[in-house]
This record gives C-alpha cells, structure tokens and sequence, in this order.
C-alpha cells in the first residue's frame, strides 16, 4: 500500500493536550467521531481519517477540510507456475492515476519447464487479493534454451497521449521473436503497429488488455499499441531470443510461425487498483506451436 501524508504549520502552539482515537471494522458509524475533546480559547484541534476504499472525506461539526488524497495499491504477481513448473518474471509496466493503476507483466518458461509440465493449468500468486484476473499464453519454437531473454523495454503514460504508446527499440535477430502487451484504463481495442500481429485485444471491467508479437527482422523493432479509447496506458516489450543459424547450420526453425502472443490481464484488487499478467512461454525447435486456452 501507498504511504500518505500531510503536513501544517499553526502560530502560537504551545504544546500537545487531550488525545482521543476512534476505529472501526465496518462501514458504519459514518461519520466516524472520536470523543470530545476539551479545549481552551485559542487551541487548535487536528484530526485525520483514512478508510479503506476510495472516495472523499467531508468533515463534520465546522471543521475546516485540510486535504483528502487517494492512492492505489499496487497489485503484483509474486509467482506464476504452468503446470507445477514456476515462471521466471522478466519485465513489468505500472502506470497510476486517479488513484486507479493498471500494470502489465511478462513470464517466460522454457524448454525443460514446458516439457515437466504435469498439466496445462496456470496458477498465479498475487501479493494482494485480485479481481477479475484473466490471462492467457502461447508457445514459440526456435527460441534459446541457453539464453532465452534479449532487450527488454517499458514505458507508460498517464493520460491519454502518446497514443500509440511505444517502447524504445529493442534490438533483435533475424531468429527472434518479439512480444508486447500493453493495458489501458478504459475500455476499447488495441491495434497494433510496426507491421506487429496482433494476438488479442479484450475489454476486461473497465479497461483493454492487448498483445502482439513480430518475428526479429535483424533490426531493431519497437513494440507499440494503438487503443481507440485511450485514458492510461502501460505497454512491456520482450526479445525472445532464437536459436543461432550459421551458414553452414540446417534451421529447425519453421518458415512460418502462428500461435497467439500472451495477452496482458487486468486485475482489479482492492480500492481500485489493477494489475495484468503477461506469461509467455518459449519452447524449443522439438516444441510444437500452438495456442493453450486459460
């Protein structure tokens, strides 16, 4: 949880008198009242209040408003496992506003992992109780077991431009595939750019979740999204990295690849606050492509 704070100055204090607390474990009383205070002319009397969800304090009884502030928790994954096997955590994108804040992350899992699997259930542990949390997942052949990650990039925007949102380029080679989601506080579509193809694009509650990947053209690539509603965005970019191919190696590698790239997941915990999972797991040349529904 967010710290808060607050701060005043006031003349002529002389020192601190009577003190009174008051807490409560449920919505009512509302207000919410200490006992009385005495005071004498010329005393000041502060109070402060926090509740657990979003909204506004009104003080009672002629007391001036100081401030009210609201910040969102922040809700993360602090595990993922495929089938028993445990995820590796590889990239993660928050953006807040409105005291609401949306997050994408990325998973991988390789070869030895996939192969281990027991089933094709994805579990996840969050660090704060979620809501409607979805995900979903693919695989890709070719990739390095021996390094399986390259370049990686974020970057986030709290109001409605940039829009596409882009992460800087990440550098790629020509066996490589290159990953994005990307998460916006409104509800809409996702388009992707940069001749990416797109993998999903879903309104989850009140907000979009997307996903796109491209095959590394040996260039630098710049994953980027489009949303037609943009409000607050948060995008994460990933090189998975292919398997080297000298001039004198044979490819097991297709000439083709298809599948669907993980979609990033909203996740509304408490207070208003959401998050996204992005696993994505990488295969080897011996892994058949294709698509595990979650």
């Amino acid at each position: 949880m967010y710290p808060l704070y607050s701060h005043a100055f006031f003349e002529d204090v002389d020192f601190v008198g009577q003190t009174e607390t008051n807490a409560s474990t449920s919505s009512t009383p509302n207000p919410i009242t200490t006992a009385d205070i005495s005071t004498d002319p010329g005393d000041v009397v502060l109070i402060a209040a926090l509740a657990g969800t979003d909204g506004s304090y009104t003080p009672q009884n002629s007391f001036t408003l100081g401030n009210n502030q609201e910040r969102a928790e922040v809700v993360r994954l602090t595990s993922l496992t495929y089938g028993g096997q445990a995820l590796t955590f590889v990239n993660r994108a928050q953006v807040e506003s409105s005291a609401v804040s949306e997050a994408v992350e990325i998973w991988v899992l390789n070869e030895a992992g996939i192969a281990a699997a027991t089933d094709s259930t994805l579990v996840p542990t969050w660090d704060i109780p979620a809501d409607d949390p979805g995900y979903s997942h693919a695989f890709f052949s070719g990739i390095n077991q021996a390094s399986v990650v390259g370049a990686t990039a974020i970057a986030t925007t709290p109001a409605a431009t940039p829009n596409p949102i882009t992460t800087a380029p990440l550098a790629t080679m020509v066996e490589d595939v290159v990953i994005t989601g990307a998460i916006n506080g409104q509800t809409g579509t996702y388009t992707p750019q940069n001749s990416f193809t797109l993998g999903t694009t879903e309104s989850l509650g009140s907000s979009t979740i997307g996903s796109a990947y491209k095959l590394g053209s040996g260039s630098s690539e710049t994953p980027s999204m489009s949303h037609s509603a943009p409000i607050r965005q948060a995008i994460a970019g990933v090189v998975l990295q292919g398997v080297p191919i000298g001039p004198t190696t044979t490819s097991s590698r297709p000439t083709t690849r298809t599948g669907r790239a993980s979609s990033p997941t909203r996740i509304r915990g408490t207070g208003n606050h959401r998050g996204a999972g992005h696993p994505e797991d990488s295969g080897a040349p011996s892994i058949g492509l294709g698509e595990i529904p979650c």
